[in-house]
């Protein structure tokens, strides 16, 4: 199940990230991708000169759930899953913030290009939904751990 969720998770990434009007360097709607790829070749400035929180915040929450995907092959990776989800629930939990990040991005700071409109695209909203499931997911396999643990073993027969 956690493997599914975080799949889906990490397919948002060339998903719809955001829309914006007017279309910026011909596109209307950007995933994490496409804003990976402009930010690297220098034609998508990063409004603060090379680091920006919500650019940032994104790039972290993505990494997260690539964690996350590889914790759940490693034996006891529960707590890694646990702790990685919790941080990427929190910091995408604040995704509704993003859109001043876009917006500095796509139009520039502070009358940079005329101001255009900045909407979530469907990526941005499932990021949220995706690492408070896994959360949930992980506490509970991890409670039935703990309870498994708990229990005491029987005697050797004998």
């Amino acid at each position: 199940m956690a493997f599914t969720v975080l799949a889906i998770g990490l397919a948002t990434f060339f998903d719809p990230l955001v829309r914006v009007e007017p279309p910026v360097l011909d596109k209307s709607t950007w995933s994490a991708l496409d804003i990976a790829q402009h930010i690297y070749s220098r034609e998508l400035p990063v409004p603060t000169g090379g680091f920006d929180l919500g650019v940032f915040e994104i790039a972290v929450t993505y990494l997260l759930i690539a964690i996350a995907l590889v914790a759940l092959f490693v034996p006891g990776g529960e707590e890694a899953i646990w702790i990685a989800s919790l941080i990427g629930f929190v910091i995408s939990a604040g995704a509704k913030y993003w859109n001043s990040t876009f917006e500095s991005l796509f139009f520039g700071p502070f009358g940079g290009l005329p101001r255009g409109q900045v909407r979530e695209g469907g990526a941005a909203i499932l990021l949220a939904f995706v690492m408070a499931a896994v959360m949930t997911i992980s506490l509970n396999e991890s409670w039935d751990v703990f309870e498994r643990r708990k229990k005491p073993t029987p005697p050797p027969a004998g």
